[in-house]
């Protein structure tokens, strides 16, 4: 079947950028062709070559344009990416929110063209190797380690992922997110998930875990959070941890487990960091951050790893990273980088995990871990050349 040609013409870079670098690092490279377009000239340009389309995806600005020009919009072919600012402004006009996962856009898209969306790799990779454990760590605090979690949990679900999110925080951050979702069966006690986990290891018993996990429609997977207190965490011990961990593993629902893990509670990040497939540290640019981060490395790297190697697991994201930051020395070396975005000015949780830069860059990071990653380059440089 011939790919769909498609048009997207906004006047924001960044969201094309994003979107065509999902395209090309998933299975939809091969099904969908796409023309973008960020400048009226560009559009000229594309007129006059004559070129024939399938489907036509445009914001207000570039819709304005889009007639200025005088270009066809066939009744069934085309959307319209509503912001909220602008109604509706044709008889056959069909609107979508600008700002949604990416995933969800190109459903939405394809749908409207007669075609459907097939997953990525990355989930069946993942699913051939078992239930994997990813440890989502920090030694410091405010350094994004939560927002880039449930970013990774989202991302590995949107790709065809089995995921669970499980938060062992002293403080649920996430909470401000996900706290108006309740368990379900009526078991929203903490205390008694840990009073099972006793039983779990004194006496072998199986413990049902169902009711103590939920569905996190704001992350597209399941989720289970720790006590809503600080004095209900402080009970649960390293073993406690580990046997959760195992049990949630022995379940055989899931291809992925995010860890969402805090160094106050240093039983819990020592039984994290010895049951993880994979650990990620969050960090910050700045000396302080760096340097805490490096002195409880030196620490764990001294702990019994249950025979593997703690530095090969670990990885190392400095978050929140600018271009001025390169001037300074670095004690860490990263294995990843994620940018400031501006969109984390506001307070809308939401909003920034919808962010299509930052969603950008958390599924170069998914493939990186688990997936074949494809390099965009060559494909960008050529939609530059043409569409930009």
């Amino acid at each position: 079947m011939d790919p769909v040609r498609l048009v997207l013409a906004v006047q924001d870079p960044p969201y094309a950028e994003a979107v065509l670098n999902y395209v090309q690092s998933s299975d939809d490279a091969t099904r969908l062709q796409i023309a973008a377009f960020t400048r009226v000239d560009a559009l000229q340009q594309y007129k006059e070559k004559g070129k024939k389309h399938d489907l036509v995806v445009l914001d207000g600005a570039m819709l304005e344009a889009w007639r200025g020009l005088e270009l066809p919009l066939i009744p069934g072919r085309w959307i319209y990416l509503s912001d909220g600012s602008i109604g509706p402004v044709a008889e056959h006009e069909v609107a979508v929110p600008k700002y949604q996962p990416i995933p969800e856009l190109l459903s939405g898209w394809l749908a409207r063209a007669g075609r459907s969306v097939h997953s990525s790799h990355t989930g069946r990779e993942l699913r051939s190797g078992g239930t994997r454990v990813l440890g989502m760590v920090s030694a410091i605090g405010h350094c994004g380690k939560t927002m880039i979690a449930m970013s990774i949990a989202r991302q590995l679900a949107e790709l065809g992922c089995r995921v669970l999110y499980l938060n062992l925080e002293m403080l649920n951050s996430s909470e401000q997110l996900l706290s108006e979702e309740r368990l379900q069966g009526g078991k929203s006690s903490f205390s008694r998930l840990l009073y099972d986990l006793k039983v779990l290891q004194e006496n072998g018993e199986e413990i049902d875990l169902g009711p103590y996990i939920v569905r996190k429609e704001a992350l597209k997977c399941d989720g289970l959070v720790g006590g809503a207190e600080v004095k209900e965490m402080l009970e649960m011990n390293a073993d406690d941890t580990a046997a959760l961990l195992g049990a949630l593993q022995g379940l055989n629902r899931y291809d992925m487990i995010v860890v969402d893990n805090d160094g106050l509670n240093q039983k819990l990040l020592q039984a994290v960091t010895r049951h993880a497939d994979e650990l990620l540290w969050v960090l910050t640019a700045d000396h302080t951050g760096q340097w805490k981060t490096g002195k409880w490395i030196q620490h764990l790297g001294t702990q019994e790893m249950n025979g593997t190697d703690f530095a090969a697991k670990s990885r190392f994201i400095i978050n929140r990273y600018t271009p001025k930051l390169d001037s300074r020395k670095q004690e860490i070396t990263a294995d990843h980088v994620l940018p400031m975005m501006n969109s984390w000015d506001s307070s809308n949780l939401l909003e920034q995990l919808h962010t299509p830069a930052f969603q950008k860059e958390i599924l170069k990071l998914c493939h990186e871990l688990y997936g074949t990653a494809q390099s965009s380059g060559a494909f960008m440089d050529g939609m530059r050349g043409g569409g930009r």
